[in-house]
């Protein structure tokens, strides 16, 4: 797969964006953004209740939580839009 940018979309004190970052880690990806939320009224509007929110900036889809190791895998295989 071709690198591309992947940003986390993430909350203070979010246990469950701690469980995306582990399965990033396992999959051998620590290069990605961590983006709180908080620090915008519409990403806290857009994302706020759905974190953690795994994007990649060559697709026009997100991958939302719950996902596990193999949607994981899945997303981040997606050819480019």
């Amino acid at each position: 797969m071709a690198a591309v940018e992947l940003i986390l979309y993430t909350g203070p004190h979010c246990s469950l964006c701690k469980k995306a970052e582990e399965l990033l880690y396992n999959q051998g990806i620590s290069a990605f953004a961590r983006v709180d939320v908080t620090s915008s009224l519409e990403l806290k509007k857009n994302y706020g209740l759905k974190i953690p929110v795994l994007c990649r900036t060559d697709l026009q889809q997100a991958l939302y939580w719950p996902f596990d190791e193999q949607q994981l895998i899945s997303y981040l295989q997606q050819p480019a839009d």
